[in-house]
């Protein structure tokens, strides 16, 4: 049976193509058909690729094919073939990345913490080395309101991974327009997903993917959050990363956040919650740089704001980590 992959990196496309795929979980053979795909976004190559893996892995005893690809230069060149098992272009990490791009790369979350241990400092400095690194890469500068606003961003999505996802491995992609200044960044992992996670916080009542994404992206939520931490540690889990992330990406962009069996789309004037299938968690940020306001105004009011709505509801006394707040960056340094 023959399955026809998304035209576009649109989330809704890529939402539906999830979903297509269920009706193939009982057929001998699944033809993945990529001739109608015309525009590749790193959301595209890391979702549509993730799906088919997430597909073989639960239904290993439907042979898979894909057709009609040949064309898709700029997926092969990224690793998104390899990446879900079709031998054509680059693997995963191969390609040397630009002041455009960042390739399809996957990281061991494991690899993270054995070297945070070896050079005894925290998780969320060496992922805030690797966040500055990409901003850069993507910027073509080092210093500069888009280059801080998406170190930050990248950096607490790789953070909530880690610390949270329980996930082995989780995977990255970003891109750079400056033709029309806008950047995305997607990063997933197979994880256990943000509702088990939340649900490990005895003040928080979780009942399905839904209530996991609306309350995640509020300030002071977390899985740990609950637990008193030490006011010195910089990287507190104080439930602030996806709150401000997700605000920052809205100013002019979006934000998608990806979980279970739903998605959450924020941008500056809407939030809605559509269907999806997904084992673990993603997360798509879309930044308009033309439209991004200085990024120490930008932590500074949402800081405010987040600190106040927690006060509000009193859902813990932890307040926003450093980390969360602090706009200032680290000085570590085959078919047819």
């Amino acid at each position: 049976m023959k399955i026809y992959a998304p035209e576009s990196g649109d989330p809704q496309q890529i939402a539906k193509f999830s979903y297509d795929l269920k009706r193939y979980e009982t057929s001998d053979e699944l033809v993945v058909d990529f001739g109608g795909v015309r525009f590749v976004t790193p959301a595209w190559c890391v979702l549509v690729g993730g799906l088919l893996i997430q597909f073989r892995k639960s239904f290993p005893g439907v042979r898979g094919k894909a057709i009609n690809f040949k064309h898709l230069g700029y997926a092969a060149h990224v690793g998104f073939f390899e990446y879900f098992g079709v031998t054509f272009g680059q693997k995963p990490d191969a390609a040397p990345g630009s002041e455009t791009y960042a390739p399809i790369s996957v990281r061991k979350t494991e690899d993270v913490r054995r070297l945070a241990m070896a050079r005894s400092v925290q998780v969320g400095d060496v992922l805030h080395d690797e966040a500055e690194q990409l901003a850069t890469l993507l910027t073509r500068a080092d210093t500069g309101d888009l280059q801080d606003t998406l170190a930050y961003s990248i950096r607490e999505i790789l953070r909530n991974v880690v610390e949270h996802s329980q996930a082995h491995e989780y995977v990255f992609a970003a891109q750079y327009w400056p033709g029309t200044g806008v950047v995305e960044l997607v990063v997933a992992d197979h994880g256990i997903g943000l509702a088990r996670s939340l649900q490990e916080n005895p003040n928080l009542f979780i009942s399905d993917d839904e209530v996991a994404l609306r309350n995640s992206i509020l300030p002071g939520v977390s899985s740990k959050a609950w637990k008193k931490s030490k006011r010195h540690d910089e990287w507190a889990n104080s439930g602030y990363g996806l709150f401000m992330t997700a605000n920052l990406s809205a100013v002019g962009g979006a934000f998608f956040l990806i979980s279970g069996a739903k998605m959450l789309t924020k941008t500056n004037d809407d939030e809605m919650i559509s269907p999806f299938a997904w084992n673990g968690t993603a997360v798509i940020m879309r930044i308009d740089a033309n439209q991004i306001e200085a990024l120490s105004a930008q932590l500074s009011r949402l800081r405010d704001q987040g600190s106040a709505f927690e006060r509000q509801l009193k859902k813990t006394t932890i307040g926003p980590s450093k980390a969360s707040t602090n706009a200032k960056p680290s000085s570590w340094g085959k078919t047819k």
